[in-house]
């Protein structure tokens, strides 16, 4: 007993020995990995920035540092098989064919990041113009809107009211400026305080020898203690308002043309005419409207493109970026104008951390009868999170040149190593190749993530699975990268312990890029 004892004090001397000199192995060092530092990608060179309207070099702010520096660090996921110990979280199986078809299905559109419901009108003000009476009456002040009124509710009426009001003041005015505008002020005394110039043009617009109006009258809101015609109510101060066309037959003035905001605090129109032009030389005038709404923390800016050919209203060109410098000028000499944004991504930057603050430059061009994304000038980045995003901003102007411009440099590298995120740039390959219509493309980058992305917890290699049997079955690439959305949505929730592994940063939930829209 004594020498059994003595041998197991030295067995225990023995071993705190060896713990002291780190020779022992410790029962949870199987469980334990280095963290894996992310590879900064090689970015494609850009010529210096130098022809943009005026000759204005763009100037980086403070932060900008031509050194890209990594600015989020994915911690490497444990390789529990390769270790011979069970996963804590099961990598799922799925039925990939099954689920493709079934998020193809249209159904309850998922929630939007802001969580209020879409604003749908019940009633189209165009649809309205054949019920207007023309006729040579003293105009009625239009009636007062009730501030947060809903958008699904039947507004025909109140709306019917506001059509008439208008065109019995152009007929009582008999299209005199003057005494239009004059109208417009009693009834809204601010409300050319910022915007004097665009409540009533007089153009001949859609190049038919004849003139047309372009008027407006102001919404008018019950008193609420908001002036919403002012800096109060919105930053740019510009009045929600309706718009008009009206053309002159015989010696009446008719509303061939209506558009403006239904009674909701949440869907008012602060539109103003940004500019009147033939911008794509076709001898019709095009006509830009800007709005700069903002919200709690951001401001935006929104242009919208639109033409009025005699016939019908058509829009040809929808811009939304962060608040923006916007110059119009024919860059590469081709007789049609550019439309040129620059902007700082405050927005991004804010709600996308670890996006960081740059002043960026999207180029607008006439292709395929509208206004299309044709350029993108940003400064260089090392951050495969940040170029997702970028990514992103060519992938919704479904400009496919553009996105592989940062797609491939990322892709390239996916042999030296892979995470959730550069999984998802594969992703947006796929799509970019979808939009081509390059089936062989989608298939050939979905091999490369199944052969060097496939490690446990990373949702974005079925999700990849998805979108390509989606696309199989429908070839529309955006269906299928909506029922891509819809299966990460549904199958991967905090219920099901599965969201974590949708996240591009451990233990940071980020938001994700939406598909491009219709």
């Amino acid at each position: 007993m004594k020498k059994k004892n003595y041998f197991n004090i030295i067995v225990l001397i023995v071993t705190i020995l060896l713990y002291a000199c780190g020779k022992a192995p410790a029962a949870t060092d199987v469980l334990s990995t280095p963290s894996s530092t992310t590879t900064l990608m090689p970015f494609p060179t850009f010529a210096p920035i130098s022809t943009l309207p005026g000759g204005v070099t763009p100037t980086y702010p403070p932060y900008y540092s031509p050194t890209p520096t990594d600015t989020a660090t994915p911690t490497s996921t444990p390789d529990y098989a390769a270790l011979g110990i069970p996963s804590p979280t099961p990598t799922p199986t799925f039925d990939y064919d099954g689920l493709a078809s079934y998020y193809l299905t249209p159904f309850t559109p998922i929630p939007t990041m802001t969580g209020f419901a879409p604003q749908i009108p019940t009633v189209n003000v165009k649809d309205l113009l054949p019920n207007v009476e023309i006729r040579k009456a003293t105009p009625q002040f239009p009636p007062v809107s009730e501030v947060g009124s809903s958008a699904n509710q039947d507004n025909s009426e109140w709306l019917l009211t506001y059509i008439q009001s208008a065109t019995d003041l152009i007929n009582y005015v008999d299209g005199n400026q003057e005494l239009y505008l004059q109208y417009v002020e009693d009834w809204q005394p601010i409300a050319f305080k910022y915007s004097p110039d665009d409540w009533f043009i007089e153009k001949d617009f859609d190049d038919d020898g004849q003139v047309e109006w372009l008027a407006s009258i102001p919404v008018r809101f019950e008193d609420d203690g908001i002036n919403r015609c002012g800096f109060e109510f919105s930053h740019f101060g510009y009045c929600p308002r309706f718009f008009f066309i009206f053309e002159k037959i015989d010696s009446s003035y008719y509303p061939k043309q209506a558009w403006g905001p239904i009674p909701t605090s949440w869907n008012v129109a602060e539109s103003r005419v940004a500019l009147i032009d033939d911008l794509n030389n076709d001898g019709i005038q095009e006509m830009v409207f800007r709005a700069d709404p903002c919200g709690a923390a951001v401001c935006s800016t929104y242009l919208s493109v639109g033409r009025w050919n005699g016939q019908i209203w058509e829009w040809i060109g929808h811009i939304v970026n962060d608040y923006a410098e916007v110059t119009f000028a024919d860059l590469d000499g081709n007789g049609t104008i550019e439309i040129t944004v620059a902007y700082p991504t405050y927005a991004a930057s804010r709600y996308n951390s670890p996006y960081s603050g740059r002043d960026v430059v999207d180029i607008y061009g006439w292709k395929n009868n509208r206004y299309e994304l044709v350029d993108q000038i940003y400064p260089p980045t090392g951050s495969v999170f940040e170029t997702i995003f970028d990514i992103s901003s060519a992938l919704e102007y479904k400009n496919a040149e553009l996105a592989f411009r940062r797609i491939n440099p990322v892709i390239e590298t996916l042999d030296q190593s892979c995470d959730r995120m550069k999984t998802y740039v594969g992703i947006q390959a796929m799509l970019a190749h979808a939009l081509q219509g390059d089936a062989n493309g989608m298939k050939s980058t979905l091999a490369k993530l199944e052969k060097y992305c496939d490690f446990p917890r990373n949702a974005y290699l079925p999700a990849a699975k998805i979108l390509w049997l989606a696309y199989e079955k429908s070839r529309d690439p955006i269906g299928a990268c909506q029922a891509m959305e819809r299966f990460l949505w549904k199958e991967y929730t905090r219920e099901n312990g599965r969201w974590e592994e949708t996240f591009f940063i451990e233990w940071r939930s980020t938001n994700r890029p939406s598909c491009p829209q219709e």
